[in-house]
């Protein structure tokens, strides 16, 4: 989400950081724009690399298995999956688009940089 608001609140978010002498990011996820780059790979394969990466971070280790981040990621994990009986109208771009959205937006307010 990138409303002026979000803008605002990531700011504040980052500021409150800084002043308990902390850095702005709580985390980061390496590898994670390295993977989004590369386009040798399938939506599929980026998928899956994009799930590994993001399970093997501190951030996602440390959340609640019951969370926010544990369900997008898991829903990330579906996107395309050829044993789900998708609807007709099913689009697995925008799938995997809508969950990095929702990913960025939790990364945000976690202070989860993606690297």
């Amino acid at each position: 989400m990138s409303t002026v608001q979000h803008k605002v609140d990531m700011f504040n978010l980052a500021n409150e950081r800084r002043r308990a002498g902390l850095p702005s990011w709580a985390y980061t996820v390496r590898g994670f724009r390295a993977i989004l780059a590369d386009h040798g790979w399938t939506l599929i394969e980026k998928r899956d690399r994009l799930v590994a990466c993001i399970k093997a971070s501190r951030w996602y280790k440390e959340a609640d298995e019951y969370g926010e981040l544990w369900q997008v990621v898991d829903e990330l994990t579906d996107v395309g999956h050829p044993d789900i009986d998708w609807d007709s109208g099913y689009d697995h771009e925008r799938h995997f688009n809508d969950c990095l959205g929702q990913i960025y937006d939790l990364a945000d307010w976690d202070r989860a940089w993606l690297a």
